[in-house]
């Protein structure tokens, strides 16, 4: 199967979120941190989980993480401003973020090996780009993937205007790269991703991650394939995969 998927292709894209990184559960933590700091209530960090998503699912504002701060400062009765939430906030985000993150098992390994064999690397997160800048630069284990030098595009939420499920940020790095779209493969975590990733028409490999068992039955329905975790695309591409010849 995954032969198959992966043959004739030039081009690698990662989320990164979920896929490259273990970080699903960094924003439920700041965000249990940042509310309790100001709310004496018992919080639930999944449900501050849930709570986000169910914004940012339904926010049709440029930036739905403002919508998200406002509603959730709004949500505790938090009395401080909304600048001031957000700037303590963001405090909060980048030393989780510098401190806590980590690569997934084998995500170093295999983003190396597809470089080393002239593929071409991409970026595709609806991250800011102020948080890639924070695992390019000052996190010491994420800098290990080595963004600057392996991944030729990093498009963030910055460089579109609609979030997965829309398709538009894997069209764009599409542009970006200069081929088509039966050229690309994509590497997922999430249901909205791989949808996005269904709806350009680009193969698309979901990597089983804690945060998409709840989805599934649907992610494997959209997925070209369901990997168990990045080993496996490893062992599989250090075996098969030849060094890509592009014209």
């Amino acid at each position: 199967m995954l032969s198959e998927l992966l043959e004739d292709k030039e081009a690698f894209i990662f989320d990164l979120d979920g896929t490259l990184l273990d970080s699903l559960d960094l924003w439920n933590e700041v965000d249990t941190s940042v509310v309790q700091a100001f709310c004496h209530e018992d919080i639930n960090p999944q449900d501050i989980g849930i709570f986000r998503d169910n914004v940012l699912a339904s926010s049709e504002s440029a930036n739905p993480y403002i919508d998200y701060i406002r509603l959730l400062k709004e949500k505790y009765h938090i009395t401080i401003s909304l600048e001031e939430f957000m700037e303590y906030r963001r405090n909060i985000s980048k030393l989780y973020q510098t401190t806590r993150i980590m690569p997934k098992p084998y995500a170093k390994e295999l983003v190396q090996l597809l470089y080393s064999l002239n593929y071409q690397l991409g970026i595709a997160s609806l991250s800011a780009r102020n948080s890639i800048d924070i695992y390019r630069e000052s996190n010491s284990f994420t800098k290990q993937l080595e963004f600057d030098k392996l991944f030729s595009h990093v498009l963030t939420i910055e460089d579109v205007k609609k979030r997965k499920p829309n398709p538009e940020i894997y069209l764009k790095m599409l542009e970006r790269m200069d081929i088509s779209n039966n050229r690309a493969v994509v590497f997922e975590d999430s249901l909205v991703g791989v949808i996005a990733a269904r709806r350009a028409k680009i193969t698309c490999i979901a990597i089983k991650d804690y945060g998409n068992l709840k989805d599934f039955a649907k992610i494997t329905e959209n997925a070209s394939y369901f990997a168990e975790n990045l080993q496996e695309i490893y062992d599989f591409c250090s075996k098969s995969l030849k060094k890509c010849l592009k014209p």
